[in-house]
């Protein structure tokens, strides 16, 4: 029977960081789908508050030409306010709960790492590690291939290269071979 020790010491499977940063991206992308619901609810508890305010406004009016009893008229006033006003409350706080989700939302995008971001850091590691390699190259054919002095002139003799000074006679190369 084969035992899998990291369940035992409470580590978890090694793939479990993969699972928790697809489910993070999930539980993101949700919380986003559910602003948007929210906002467009509150869109239409807004439209039908204002629409409720404009009938009771037109029945104000209407009533105030009638012959209704003012008790009778002043309950539906009241009725109808404190509907209005139930709606404007949810309004209020599912624009609270959006604005919350908001400010989550741009605090956990500060700690996650974008791609974006790994790929400037990427090309701006291999511009770093170019330059420097440039600059060894030049620093190793500097060494190779310095300038000739002025002074100095190349005697050649069958597969062989010297330099000597300008005007000193010509001595045999590898000592007179």
């Amino acid at each position: 029977m084969e035992r899998d020790w990291s369940m035992v010491r409470r580590q978890g499977p090694a793939y479990a960081s993969v699972f928790v940063q697809d489910e993070d991206a999930q539980d993101e992308e949700m919380e986003i789908r559910r602003m948007h619901e929210l906002v467009e609810q509150t869109t239409q508890v807004l439209q039908q508050a204002r629409n409720e305010l404009i009938a009771l406004n037109q029945r104000q009016r209407s009533e105030s030409s009638g012959t209704n009893t003012e008790a009778k008229a002043k309950k539906k006033e009241t009725a109808a306010c404190k509907h209005i006003d139930q709606l404007l409350w949810k309004a209020e706080v599912d624009l609270e709960n959006v604005e919350d989700m908001y400010l989550r939302h741009i605090d956990n995008q500060k700690d996650t790492y974008s791609l974006a971001d790994f790929n400037q850091t990427v090309s701006r590691t291999f511009s770093d590690l170019e330059e420097s390699l440039n600059t060894q190259l030049d620093s190793i054919k500097s060494y190779f291939f310095r300038p000739v002095p002025k002074n100095l002139q190349f005697q050649t003799q069958g597969d062989s290269c010297k330099a000597v000074p300008r005007g000193a006679e010509t001595a045999p190369l590898f000592g007179g071979f």
